[in-house]
Parts: C-alpha cells; structure tokens; sequence
C-alpha cells in the first residue's frame, strides 16, 4: 500500500500485479512481472551449476514473498476492520444525532402546547 492509510477515508486496494511487483522487487527485482519475459535471454549462457544456484535463489524469494504476503494481508485486513467499526460508529453517532433533534423538537412541541 503505498498510499498513505487513514480509516476516516475509503483507501484503494492494489491490483496483485501492483501488489506482486512491489513485494516482489524488493526481494528479488528478477522476478517482477516486467521482467520476467526477459530472463530467459538474460541467463541464456549460465552453466548448469549457475543455473541451479539461481533456481534455489528464485525459490527463497518465492518463500519471502509468501511471508511478505500473509503479512501484508494481515494489515490489509485490520485496516478493513477499523474503516468498517469507524464507519459505523459514524453512522451511528448521525443516528443518535437525528434522534436528538427529534426529540428536542417533539419536547419543544409540547411545552409549547401546554
């Protein structure tokens, strides 16, 4: 989320791709969508032992990625949680709000009309 967050206003929710790519480039940039196309010319002369220490590599990324993930899900979702208790809470308190008024007009009607 590169926004910043505030529970006051509706906040906008990342594609994965967007979501991907940004967790994704700071863990291992090879493995951006953008690039990914293009590795295959990029490492096209590696050895195969070049080859394998790269894979072992993608997959530690993949495994950081995954934890980068659940954590930012877990983040994603108390935000979710805290707009939607403010939300009610305003509504609410504009409920509370009305039946004041309401009240106080109705008290108004009455004293006025004993």
């Amino acid at each position: 989320m590169t926004q910043t967050q505030s529970t006051t206003m509706p906040f906008t929710v990342p594609s994965g791709t967007d979501l991907y790519d940004a967790l994704m480039f700071g863990i291992e940039p090879d493995l951006v969508t953008v690039r990914l196309p293009l590795l295959e010319q990029k490492y096209r002369g590696e050895s195969p032992e070049e080859h394998a220490a790269r894979m072992e590599r993608y997959q530690r990324a993949y495994e950081e990625y995954d934890r980068k993930a659940l954590e930012w899900m877990a983040k994603f979702r108390m935000l979710v949680t805290a707009y939607r208790k403010e939300a009610l809470s305003r509504a609410e308190s504009r409920e509370q709000s009305k039946e004041a008024t309401l009240l106080a007009d109705i008290e108004s009607q009455l004293s006025h009309s004993s």
